[in-house]
């Protein structure tokens, strides 16, 4: 679960750091905060299932 959290919080900051960067359009990361959670949760419901 630690990877998914790990993948998650990546995203964001690639978010963060593509946004401050072309400041095309903004990116809104903490949309993504809910994927701190969600992602280990589908693991571990996945991984009851293997």
């Amino acid at each position: 679960m630690m990877n998914e959290m790990t993948a998650a919080g990546g995203v964001m900051l690639l978010g963060l750091a593509i946004s401050s960067m072309l400041e095309i359009k903004p990116i809104r990361v903490g949309n993504f905060l809910p994927a701190l959670v969600i992602a280990p949760l589908i693991v571990a419901i996945l991984a009851l299932f293997n």
